[in-house]
């Protein structure tokens, strides 16, 4: 009975035994299978994404490309339409006084200066045609008590001299009668005169009485109280009938034609304000003239105060020349005498003396320095009353400054709307194209800084700067790419699982390279125990001869494992 029981156990053990075995086998074999499962699907799971990472690369690539050239585009015509816009160009030309807008109205304002002057000697010369003409009726009271005007039998011999040619001649004349008495001929301020002293002493100013030479009309100073340089009374200079320029003198045209003339005349060695009358023998022929005068530096020492200190821009002044072209009043006395074309030295300045026209304005602009770089002009009116040219001098970038200013002003908004619309679109977000734009002078000063959507008020210098000192070099037209810097997020997201980023701009010039490394970081699923694979991609893009962005070098990534590490945005290192 035992031993049955016995054998029994062991056909048990054995049966169990037997039967254990396949289910072991079957079962180590079911465990191997399921596990060499689990290790294919998590290759295939790593592949896959690998792969997947390797596309999204490829399609960020062109993406890349894409961006880099637009942005190379933008910048290339922001920067075109910046130099070529009228704001800048009118605040160059207006710089430099060579702008016709800004100059017009400096023009204008110009004229208006000359205007108010002219006001003032038509003012001046109504009230000096006034005073004249009263001091002449004093004069002829004078005359008139001291009786008829005529010629007597006597003759008197003259040494004569021209009071412009200083020529000097032999005549032989009547002796000119007063009352019938002959009228005394005196050369000292010691003895009285008749009728040209007492003249004097009652309105003031000169008195000069003349006596015709001859046919033409010459006429010869006989008593006077206007001094010669030597201190003596100038009897025996007389007005000739035709001036130095071989005109008719137009006091002894209108005195033959038995007129008064009032108006401005030289007067032996200066300017007067004057008025002269005829004197007509019983006969009704012109036998002399009678003359009352006061000197233009004194009648008009207001009107050439006013000339004098009148400015034009910060160099610029007014002044007055004859239709000769002589200066008669300046603000630097050495000036005067001298010619405006001797001064100017420009041929366009020959207009002043040709195109003179009373109530006209006109200007004749020229560049005075050698090297062009002050561009001058004149604008002139004429007062006939006085045969004065009224002229007004200076340089056109002083008078621009207002307009040099408003332009500054446009530019630096139109700079500013620039840098504030200028922008990159990226994954639906906004970022600006350029946190900075300048503008320099040809010194590398900074004139307009936009920063941040504000103007800068603190401005400095790019002097010494190497890229400044590059661009210096360029020709009008040419473009400079500088090595400015700058990071573009491009926001890529795979799957939630990882980001890129990449820099833009570092681009000078053809052939140059900006390299570019992207961490892409990619989570495994969660029976992968948090392991995070980190990619590093690197990829280069440079510029062609065209300033066209192109793919030069794609590397494989570098695959890593990190344990317990949360995926983040990773900045790009280069």
């Amino acid at each position: 009975m035992g031993k049955h029981k016995s054998m029994l156990w062991r056909m048990v053990t054995v049966n169990v035994v037997a039967a254990s075995i396949p289910l072991l086998i079957v079962g180590g074999l079911a465990l191997w299978a399921f596990s060499r499962f689990g290790d294919e699907m998590s290759f295939f799971t790593s592949k896959t994404l690998e792969d997947q990472v390797f596309r999204e690369i490829r399609v960020g690539l062109n993406t890349d490309i894409n961006i880099v050239d637009t942005l190379v585009n933008n910048v290339k015509n922001d920067t075109l339409t910046l130099a070529s816009s009228a704001p800048l160009q009118n605040y160059l030309a207006a710089k430099t006084g060579q702008s016709k807008l800004w100059n017009k109205i400096a023009e204008r304002q110009v004229e208006t200066t000359l205007e108010g002057i002219v006001r003032s000697c038509v003012n001046q010369q109504a009230m000096e045609k006034s005073t004249l003409t009263k001091n002449l009726k004093v004069a002829e009271r004078m005359l008139a008590e001291a009786g008829a005007v005529g010629l007597s039998n006597d003759t008197h011999s003259w040494d004569v001299v021209n009071q412009f040619s200083k020529a000097k001649l032999s005549v032989t004349l009547p002796v000119l009668s007063l009352g019938g008495k002959p009228f005394s001929l005196n050369t000292s301020f010691e003895t009285p005169t008749p009728v040209v002293d007492e003249t004097s002493a009652v309105v003031g100013g000169v008195c000069t009485l003349f006596q015709r030479m001859n046919d033409a009309g010459d006429m010869l100073r006989v008593g006077t109280n206007v001094k010669k340089e030597d201190g003596a009374r100038a009897i025996g200079t007389f007005i000739p009938a035709m001036n130095p320029d071989g005109n008719p003198n137009p006091v002894v045209a209108a005195i033959m034609r038995k007129e008064t003339f009032v108006g401005r005349a030289f007067v032996v060695n200066a300017w007067y304000v004057t008025a002269y009358k005829p004197l007509v023998g019983g006969d009704g022929n012109v036998i002399g003239m009678l003359f009352v005068g006061i000197k233009e530096q004194e009648a008009n020492a207001n009107i050439m105060s006013m000339v004098k200190t009148t400015k034009i821009g910060d160099t610029g002044c007014v002044f007055v020349v004859d239709p000769q072209g002589v200066i008669l009043v300046h603000p630097e006395a050495e000036m005067v005498g001298k010619s405006i074309l001797a001064v100017f030295k420009q041929a366009a300045v020959k207009d002043v003396l040709n195109q003179k026209e009373a109530g006209k304005f006109k200007t004749v602009a020229f560049e005075r320095d050698n090297d062009g770089s002050r561009s001058q002009f004149v604008t002139w009116t004429y007062f006939p009353e006085w045969n004065w040219i009224i002229c007004a001098a200076g340089c056109w970038e002083e008078l621009s400054k207002e307009g040099f200013e408003n332009a500054k002003l446009l530019l630096a908004e139109d700079i500013l709307k620039k840098q504030s619309v200028s922008e990159m679109v990226f994954d639906g977000k906004r970022y600006p194209c350029y946190n900075q734009i300048r503008f320099l002078d040809a010194t590398g000063a900074e004139i307009v800084v936009a920063k941040d959507g504000v103007l800068a008020t603190e401005l400095g210098t790019r002097a010494g700067v190497k890229w400044f000192e590059d661009v210096a070099k360029l020709k009008a037209g040419e473009k400079w790419y500088s090595s400015a810097h700058g990071l573009v997020d491009l926001g890529i997201d795979f799957n939630g699982r990882h980001r890129s980023a990449v820099p833009i701009g570092r681009m000078a010039a053809p052939g140059d390279i900006e390299a570019v490394r992207i961490r892409l970081m990619t989570e495994y699923p969660a029976n992968a125990a948090n392991t995070v694979k980190v990619l590093d991609v690197i990829r280069v893009i440079a510029l062609d001869e065209d300033y066209n962005p192109k793919i030069v070098e794609f590397k494989s990534p570098q695959k890593a494992t990190l344990k317990n590490k949360t995926p983040e945005f990773i900045v790009p290192v280069e």
